[in-house]
């Protein structure tokens, strides 16, 4: 709504005493007169309510820019200083909406206007910056501008006030001051930081500023710093010079010739050395204004570069007198830079033929373009090359002869850590290579006399193997048949006296352990014929298969399992099984008559300490220790390597058993990469160690 119902005003007379609110107003008055303000929502002028006829004509006889917003669509009415501030926007922008003048600032002048209009807000900004155009280009103004309400007939808001004061002038001004008092600070600090000592004169040399640095170099007195007083200042500054004379004349000469540059070095009775720079002062019209001398110690560059060139004298020096051929290259093109006389013997050319000349110029010998590329590509990554063992050609006595060099090819990084020569280093090897072929040639010869007795001994090995597998198999046959009858005597036996039933029950006893040990037999047999993969092996399923077969025996024992988790591993499962039921079923066969047996069975992590005790297992490898614990018998700890051999028994033949069980366990573990041992004392039970790769291979 632009005016409320109340703010409606009639006009009484009619005619130009209506808008004498407009006379005098300049240009605008004139345009604000004529404008067709009936085809606005503001109506015709003639009928404009008192309250905007009096606000238009305050806005319009202002002598700084205003502007008056009316109705909640803010339509424009401004005076001619503000028409001027607008420059190409007006006279368009009277009578639109400030949205239509002004559509790239409203999205913030929204807030603003809403705030006053709505609310009643005034506010006012200081010095604020508005991008405007002026004489065809855009510039920055600053403004001090306030909104204000103006309120109609029914004291509501019937519009927005905005009067702003160009401050450009005076703002620009203020900035260009602070400006100036920032770069003098920012002058000021700079000359204190930097790590030269700055010292500025007139045309005469008369002391006009310094920084501390200037002092400390100089170790100039504090009283002539303060009263920058040149005469006491240079006569201070002959005390500390080896040649005062000299830098008198050099002065007085740069005073007469102003706009020569100037450098030199400055030699102090204390060692210290000076670099100094001079530069005359030339304003922008050619105009002499003094001199700014620069003042740099440099007397640790000077000593590292005595140093370094010390360090070149003594590199040089070293790979001259080294025992092996060496030279230095630099740059893309691979210049030689320094050579040794042993490295010019490979190539048989002179000092002067060689060095400041690219490398594959005067080093052909070594393989064509081969380690020119090579070069390149140390230059490029930083990484040396080795050629190990080289092969090349070289005239000797007129005539071609084959030689071997072993090259190495190392980046030098210069001070940014940047590749910028390199250094070869060669060795003639050829005596070395000749040699090593005879040994070769030698190790050759008994190497395939050692194949041929290996391979006699290995048929030997399965001959007999062989031999023991066909043996058992062949005793199957007569053992079966002697079982059989056995067994019919037995039942034929019921009338049979006493000493007639225990020679028979000896015979069926007898023919028992001689099938257990044919079985054993071909089970260590086949352990070495065995091939099968290697596989994810559940130890834990292992475990709960050999339980299983052996139940009724537990049972009847009454014996204790206490089984931990066991972890997977790589392994043959039907070995595993094997492993397991003996080390278990030995267990069994030797508890102790009168107490319960108790069978532990737990895995123990391989730390790398725990690895050093076994040198046989591969330290690349992880492994885990499967420990078998009972309560039973056990044995004297001198005989636990002797149980794991084939056939060997500790006790007597009263307990079942071939002797071919723990031979047979420790078989299994030696194929899977393990080991295996056994931990006991006599009358307290055993411990049956197994340490077995988790992977096979790393």
């Amino acid at each position: 709504m632009l005016l409320s119902s109340n703010a409606i005003f009639t006009l009484k007379q009619k005619g130009s005493s209506a808008l004498h609110f407009l006379n005098g107003a300049g240009s605008m008055g004139l345009l604000v007169r004529n404008f067709p303000w009936e085809k606005t929502a503001l109506g015709a002028i003639e009928q404009w309510p008192q309250s905007l006829r009096t606000a238009a004509g305050i806005c319009l006889h202002a002598a700084f820019p205003s502007l008056l917003c009316w109705g909640d669509e803010f339509f424009m009415i401004y005076n001619d200083a503000y028409s001027q501030l607008i420059d190409k926007k007006h006279p368009a922008a009277l009578g639109s909406t400030v949205s239509e003048t002004w559509p790239e600032s409203w999205p913030v002048l929204k807030e603003r206007f809403e705030k006053v209009y709505q609310h009643g807000e005034s506010f006012h900004h200081e010095n604020q910056g508005f991008r405007l155009p002026r004489n065809g280009e855009e510039r920055t103004f600053y403004f001090t501008y306030s909104y204000s309400p103006v309120y109609d007939e029914s004291d509501s808001i019937g519009g927005v006030c905005c009067h702003l004061i160009d401050v450009t002038g005076i703002y620009e001004e203020k900035i260009t001051k602070e400006q100036l008092r920032y770069r003098q600070a920012l002058l000021e600090a700079q000359n204190e930081t930097i790590p030269d000592g700055i010292l500025i004169v007139d045309t005469k040399g008369g002391m006009i500023s310094c920084n501390k640095h200037f002092k400390e170099i100089w170790d100039m007195p504090q009283d002539i710093i303060d009263e920058m007083n040149d005469q006491a200042a240079l006569e201070f500054a002959m005390t500390k010079l080896v040649d005062p004379e000299g830098f008198i004349k050099r002065v007085d000469y740069l005073y007469a010739n102003g706009n020569e540059a100037s450098k030199e070095e400055i030699f102090f009775k204390s060692g210290k050395i000076i670099e100094r720079h001079g530069n005359a002062v030339i304003g922008d019209d050619g105009t002499n204004y003094g001199w700014a001398w620069y003042f740099r110690d440099i007397s640790e560059r000077k000593k590292m570069e005595e140093a370094l060139r010390h360090s070149e004298q003594m590199f040089r020096s070293i790979v001259m007198q080294a025992p092996v051929g060496m030279a230095i290259y630099k740059g893309e093109d691979h210049i030689v830079e320094v050579v040794n006389d042993y490295y010019l013997s490979f190539a048989g050319k002179k000092r002067e033929e060689v060095e400041g000349k690219p490398f594959q110029q005067v080093f052909q010998f070594f393989g064509e373009d081969d380690f020119d590329r090579i070069l390149d590509a140390v230059l490029q990554t930083g990484q040396p090359y080795h050629s190990g063992e080289h092969k090349y050609s070289v005239q000797q006595a007129g005539k071609l002869t084959e030689m071997y060099a072993s090259v190495l090819f190392q980046p030098l990084l210069d001070t940014k850590g940047k590749v910028s020569k390199i250094m070869a280093i060669v060795l003639d090897i050829t005596d070395q290579v000749m040699a090593r072929r005879e040994i070769e040639a030698v190790v050759s010869e008994r190497t395939l006399s050692l194949k041929e007795t290996n391979l006699k001994l290995q048929r030997s090995n399965d001959e007999l193997e062989q031999y023991a597998y066909v043996a058992s198999l062949d005793l199957q046959e007569p053992l079966r048949k002697i079982k059989t009858f056995a067994g019919m005597l037995n039942d034929l036996s019921a009338n049979a006296g006493e000493k007639e039933k225990q020679l028979l029950q000896k015979i069926m006893t007898s023919s028992e352990r001689m099938s257990v040990l044919i079985n054993d037999i071909l089970n260590f047999s086949k352990l070495t014929h065995f091939e099968a993969s290697f596989i994810n092996t559940n130890l834990n399923q292992i475990l709960q298969h050999v339980l299983n077969d052996l139940e009724l025996e537990i049972e009847n024992m009454q014996v204790r399992i206490e089984a931990g988790n066991l972890p997977g591993i790589e392994a043959i499962p039907i070995q595993m099984n094997q492993l397991f039921f003996n080390l278990i079923g030995n267990s069994l066969k030797f508890a102790k008559p009168d107490i319960p047996l108790v069978i532990r069975v737990k895995a123990l992590e391989v730390d790398e300490e725990r690895r050093k005790s076994f040198p046989s297992i591969d330290p690349s490898l992880s492994y885990t220790e499967l420990v078998f614990t009972d309560n039973g018998m056990g044995f004297d700890q001198q005989y636990a390597e002797k149980i794991f051999t084939i056939f060997q028994r500790l006790n007597n033949r009263s307990y079942k058993g071939s002797g071919i069980g723990l031979a047979l366990c420790r078989r299994i573990v030696q194929y899977h990469r393990g080991e295996i041992f056994a931990i006991s004392t006599e009358g307290e039970g055993a411990a049956f160690h197994v340490i077995l790769p988790v992977k096979q291979r790393s």
